[in-house]
C-alpha cells in the first residue's frame, strides 16, 4: 500500500508530495448494515452493524494497537461515513467474517 503520493504537473515534474496520512480524503459512501468498511489511513476494519435515525453502530472488528488486537462497538454520526470505504476483497472479508463472529460469541 503506498505511503505517500505524488502530485505531477503537465511536463511530468513533481509540484507537492503527501504522506498518506496527510491527506484529508472523503469518500462518497453509504453504509449499508452487514457489509465491512475500513478507514483506509488508520488501516482498522469495521463492520456496519445497524443505521438508525442517523446513528451508525460500527463493530470495530480488527484494530491492533501496541501488539494487541482492539475490538469495540460504537455509535457514530452517519455524516462520518465519508471516511469509511467498502471491503471487498474476499480473502480479507473471509477473516473479518471469523473475526466478527468471534466477537460477537464473547459477548454473548
Amino acid at each position: 500500500m503506498a505511503t505517500s503520493y505524488e502530485l505531477l504537473n503537465e511536463a511530468g515534474g513533481i509540484e507537492h508530495t503527501a504522506r498518506l496520512s496527510e491527506l484529508s480524503l472523503g469518500f462518497d459512501t453509504v453504509p449499508i448494515p452487514g457489509k465491512f468498511y475500513t478507514i483506509p489511513r488508520l488501516h482498522n476494519y469495521y463492520y456496519c452493524d445497524s443505521i438508525i435515525d442517523g446513528t451508525v453502530t460500527w463493530i470495530l472488528v480488527e484494530s491492533h494497537q501496541h501488539g494487541d488486537l482492539l475490538q469495540a462497538t460504537l455509535t457514530q454520526d452517519i455524516k462520518y461515513s465519508q471516511y469509511y470505504i467498502e471491503v471487498t476483497d474476499n480473502k480479507r472479508l473471509e477473516r473479518l467474517r471469523k473475526m466478527l463472529a468471534n466477537y460477537k460469541g464473547l459477548r454473548g
